[in-house]
């Protein structure tokens, strides 16, 4: 049991250091700083624009809030649920169907964005800085180089 404990923790750490190791390649190489998913291949995440929702909702701006991220509500539910599960100890199998619903949700609401709001309305628009176009970038101008 304890190595099995071990192999979890190093698997863990390992995962930690390879998502710090993306964060601080993105940060130097210019990417989208608020969205490592935008700032490596340049398309959002479908948490794209739940900060701002936030910062919206905080300030009164409700319409503003649903345009930036209309599921900032089942985040909260899920933290409250999360928390309301720990706290009670409760292992009852309808906290699961909850967030494979919402996780359902956020997939289902991730699609229609694209299609209403991709590449060019933020927070779901294209990221022309990320690392994987300033590779392509680089890859192109190398191939135009060798060919004279």
């Amino acid at each position: 049991m304890k190595f099995l404990r071990q192999s979890k923790l190093k698997a863990l750490l390992l995962l930690a250091a390879a998502v710090l190791f993306i964060m601080f390649l993105t940060y130097i190489l210019g990417g989208e700083k608020t969205c490592y998913l935008k700032g490596v291949i340049g398309i959002p995440c479908p948490g794209c624009g739940l900060t701002r929702a936030m910062i919206c909702l905080l300030q009164g701006n409700f319409k503003e809030s649903f345009f930036y991220h209309p599921l900032l509500a089942a985040v909260a539910l899920v933290f409250i649920l999360a928390i309301f599960q720990k706290v009670s100890g409760s292992k009852s199998p309808i906290f699961d169907l909850i967030y494979i619903a919402i996780t359902v949700l956020f997939i289902i609401v991730y699609i229609i964005r694209l299609f209403v709001y991709f590449p060019h309305t933020s927070p779901m628009d294209f990221n022309e800085r990320s690392v994987l176009m300033k590779g392509f970038h680089f890859l192109i101008q190398g191939i135009k180089l060798m060919q004279g």
